[in-house]
């Protein structure tokens, strides 16, 4: 499903734009940080605290259905399209739609894919893009059902383990897409909400030709110790996104703001100074 151009067309007019006046002080861009499934905004808190020590406001929501958030029993509001709307409508509300309104984007797992959504549709405020274990520029497909598991699917299985950065790639892609799962195993998430996450994992525009059109300057970040993302995967978005670099942190898993907060941090700080204009 497309998400429709008045869905993401630039609020220009005086009577639909909501920032008549400069709202911020600071020189720097904003900076919005959105979690994968299954957790929430308190992931990002050790990172929050960081940039808002080096001068930069953050703003980090909690995705619908977790944290402080609703949590509607309705399978369309938490599709894709429908959490990307969500995203759009957050981003829209408190960056300034003028020249002055500038933003950086962090997304974590399931939330690298609104992150890279976003900043293609609002591309003229997004400066910086940093992706943490987002995997590789495939569309996001639902979970495979038992019926559809194929021969060549149980092989991908199999040669997970063996994949490096040197081996030719696409032959271990899925046709379907990628799909992510949990980040954190004990969650206080419904059971309900993460099923109709799961399910609404669909978006076949998110390819390798649309991540090819992100031209910003981009940050893959990639923890050795991770059993969802693969290095391979990592490499190939690295080759898609022209402006992009990984970045590897050896003892991080999926969760490196957790994990490793000093050294992501670090990664970050010197990415957004490095590309300061």
């Amino acid at each position: 499903m497309n998400v429709d151009d008045s869905q993401v067309e630039y609020r220009r007019n005086g009577k639909n734009c909501i920032h008549g006046l400069q709202l911020r002080n600071s020189t720097k861009p904003m900076v919005l940080l959105l979690h994968g499934i299954g957790s929430s905004a308190d992931v990002w808190w050790d990172v929050l605290h960081c940039l808002v020590s080096a001068g930069y406001e953050v703003l980090a929501p909690d995705m619908l259905g977790h944290g402080y958030s609703s949590v509607p029993d309705c399978t369309k509001a938490y599709t894709f399209p429908s959490l990307l709307k969500d995203t759009i409508a957050i981003f829209d509300k408190y960056v300034p739609c003028t020249e002055l309104g500038q933003c950086i984007i962090i997304g974590h797992s399931f939330g690298c894919s609104l992150a890279g959504a976003l900043a293609r549709y609002r591309e003229q405020q997004v400066v910086q893009l940093v992706l943490i274990s987002g995997g590789g520029p495939t569309p996001l497909a639902p979970p495979v059902s038992s019926t559809e598991l194929s021969v060549f699917g149980c092989m991908q299985i199999l040669m997970k383990p063996l994949l490096f950065c040197g081996m030719k790639r696409t032959m271990f892609y899925s046709s379907r897409g990628k799909h992510f799962n949990v980040c954190e195993p004990e969650t206080a998430v419904p059971a309900y909400v993460l099923r109709y996450i799961s399910e609404g994992q669909d978006w076949p525009e998110g390819d390798a030709a649309f991540h090819r059109r992100i031209f910003i300057p981009t940050l893959l970040v990639h923890g050795m110790q991770d059993t969802s993302v693969t290095l391979v995967q990592e490499c190939e978005m690295e080759r898609t996104i022209p402006r992009s670099f990984l970045e590897v942190i050896p003892a991080a898993g999926h969760m490196a703001m957790i994990e490793t907060p000093e050294q992501l941090c670090h990664m970050l700080l010197c990415f957004f100074q490095w590309w300061t204009k």
